[in-house]
């Protein structure tokens, strides 16, 4: 029987306000007098947890330039739970992520960094995308293609288009990471010019159901 996938939501539209206009327009007063004394005291971890998890990535991109490098790395493996796949800002996430890589002590745990030794070699990775990405341009890789086909699924969900799967061949040392997800699922974030080979492969059907409770659950149709 197949897995249920319940997962975090990948869309971009609950998100697209904060992306575009400064997130402190959205919170209330109080809110805002928290955001001013955390940034003022230096706590970034009390700033960020000020702001709804959605808008957390843009609250991080008002404050980075204000941000010694230990403190972005670590702000930085909080947001991969948030925004694990960034389709925008990609320049400034590759800045971000150059820093993780420089720095895997403070990005990576100590269990993540002895798996990532384990890997095998070569390692097969996937990542579902949206339509609009026909070569791969992101950072963020799976090892579970099952994971990979829900995203490409959820990335169109409720538009004319639909998503695809890439696969790739990579060398594990050459990651940027590798990260287990809050759900308990394995990341790889690497630089797509840093991918030995990759090629579309076919996506296959998400089965959608809700539960009496609300709770949706999916799972992929073989």
């Amino acid at each position: 029987m197949d897995s249920p996938l319940m997962t975090r939501c990948y869309c971009e539209a609950p998100c697209s306000a904060a992306r575009h206009s400064s997130p402190r327009a959205y919170l209330d007063a109080a809110a805002q007098r928290r955001a001013d004394l955390a940034t003022a005291q230096g706590d970034v971890d009390r700033y960020l947890a000020v702001f709804p998890w959605c808008q957390r990535v843009a609250a991080y991109w008002e404050i980075v330039s204000q941000l010694r490098v230990p403190d972005r790395v670590r702000c930085l493996r909080v947001l991969w739970e948030v925004d694990a796949r960034p389709s925008s800002r990609l320049r400034a996430w590759r800045r971000e992520l150059s820093l993780c890589s420089q720095n895997p002590a403070t990005f990576m745990s100590a269990s993540e960094h002895k798996l990532r030794l384990e890997l095998t070699k070569p390692l097969t990775i996937f990542r579902g995308v949206a339509s609009s990405e026909q070569t791969p341009t992101g950072f963020a890789w799976s090892l579970d293609r099952d994971f990979a086909d829900f995203v490409a699924y959820s990335a169109c969900r409720g538009r004319d288009t639909s998503g695809h799967v890439f696969a790739a061949v990579c060398n594990p040392d050459d990651a940027i990471a590798y990260l287990i997800d809050a759900e308990g699922r394995d990341d790889v974030a690497i630089f797509p010019e840093c991918l030995v080979s990759w090629g579309q492969i076919p996506t296959r059907q998400i089965v959608e159901t809700v539960e009496p409770s609300g709770a949706v659950w999916w799972t992929v149709a073989k």
